[in-house]
């Protein structure tokens, strides 16, 4: 950051000048939006991972203790009336070989993960735009406060004028009454303008979290904008395949699609492999100790047939989803055509009318030489070079307006036009 020093107000300022591409640099390091993004990226790859695992192996243990009476009949013995005692411990795997819901689960969570990843992006792309709005807003009010200032410093010359001639009689009470209201207004503007730029000041602090940091002029980005403008047809074709929300837009009917299939999936059978292998040992008065091993290896199979319709109309909701997506998807590319195209006019626009400005402040500045030259030989008066030098400010921040337009017209195309 340089240093630079402002006067405003009559007095100076040592202050922190940050450009507007180190305002953006901040920002992007301090929002903890964009910081939140990043954590929730994280935790969608956390959710792919934990679908995966569900065609892993799961192994369980098991042991049991028990206390049992029982009454047994046998065809060629006696009836035997047993009681015993058995305790056993087990151990069982199972790993699914087919199950198409878990299928269509990953491909969803794939997709809430690209659309997070997507959501990151645009969060930094939108904050990128709301720093520069923010930028130029406050470099907007920091001109208009200086512009004021040259006429804050005229009418109270003028009021001062008023006096003298109103004391030595050749001026009206009138008069001097209304060049005190006019300097009264400019002071309550400046006032009002003072806090205007403090305020934007404020706010474009606290989201780039520099709370020193001021405002320059943005020649370079304005001379960028104008020299690598690229033809409209460019960004109507960026902005149709690549607009972020244009993208975000079918991810989501993507992930509709996927929740359809998701649900058609659970007409599918599910394949489980089976392991299991127990030891269980009973004691008991009829037949003593008995100790029985287990060892069962299979495949289990499982169908779902009919649900009360509920899969039906899930699958109906799903489509219907996926259609108000596509709708919307349309309609949003209309609006977002129409916004490049209005932002390329606007920058076309402004590069016209910045030098009708630049004309106009060479005609002011010689109108004030001129007038200078008539006050150096006594046939003009403080007040009229005063007067002159307010046009010259006043043409000057009509050019700043129209640069700092060009240059939010430029990023809003590139937003737009999706180059970023």
């Amino acid at each position: 950051m340089r240093r630079w020093v402002s006067l405003i107000l009559g007095f100076s300022v040592v202050v922190n000048a940050t450009t507007l591409q180190e305002a953006i640099t901040q920002g992007m390091n301090h929002n903890q939006m964009i910081a939140s993004k990043e954590k929730a990226i994280e935790t969608f790859q956390s959710r792919a991972n934990e679908i995966k695992s569900l065609n892993g192996f799961n192994v369980s243990a098991n042991a049991d203790v028990g206390y049992a009476k029982s009454n047994t009949t046998y065809q060629k013995f006696a009836d035997a009336n047993q009681k015993f005692t058995s305790y056993g411990t087990g151990i069982t795997a199972s790993k699914s070989l087919f199950n198409m819901r878990n299928i269509r689960l990953l491909d969803r969570s794939q997709i809430d993960t690209a659309r997070t990843e997507l959501e990151y992006k645009k969060a930094k792309e939108e904050l990128l735009l709301k720093i520069v709005d923010q930028y130029l807003n406050t470099l907007l009010n920091k001109e208009a406060l200086h512009s004021t200032q040259s006429k804050l410093i005229y009418n109270t010359t003028k009021v001062q004028e008023y006096q003298k001639k109103f004391d030595e009689g050749i001026a009206t009470l009138p008069d001097f009454l209304d060049s005190q209201t006019a300097l009264y207004t400019v002071k309550s503007d400046m006032i009002q303008m003072e806090n205007n730029y403090n305020s934007a000041l404020q706010t474009l602090r606290a989201t780039i979290g520099d709370e020193t940091a001021s405002v320059e002029s943005v020649d370079n980005e304005a001379a960028n904008t104008e020299k690598e403008l690229k033809p409209l047809a460019f960004y109507l074709q960026n902005s149709s395949e690549g607009f972020i929300n244009h993208l975000y837009e079918e991810l989501i009917s993507q992930g509709y699609r996927k929740d359809r299939e998701t649900i058609s999936a659970e007409r599918y059978p599910q394949v489980d492999l089976q392991l299991n292998g127990t030891t269980t040992t009973a004691t008991d008065g009829y037949f003593g100790k008995t100790e029985t091993q287990r060892l069962y290896a299979g495949v289990s199979v499982r169908w779902s047939m009919y649900n009360g319709g509920q899969r039906e109309d899930k699958e109906k909701t799903a489509l219907l989803q996926m259609e108000e997506s596509a709708l919307r998807l349309e309609q949003q590319k209309r609006d977002v055509s129409s916004l490049v195209q209005r932002y390329y006019n606007d920058i076309q626009s402004q590069k016209s009318a910045l030098v009708t400005y630049q004309k106009a402040i060479q005609a002011a500045q010689e109108y004030q030489k001129a007038l200078e030259r008539g006050y150096a030989l006594g046939v003009r008066k403080i007040t009229d070079l005063l007067e002159a030098k307010n046009r010259v400010e006043n043409a000057k921040l009509q050019y700043q307006k129209g640069r700092l337009q060009m240059v939010s017209a430029g990023y809003s195309l590139r937003y737009y036009g999706a180059e970023y």
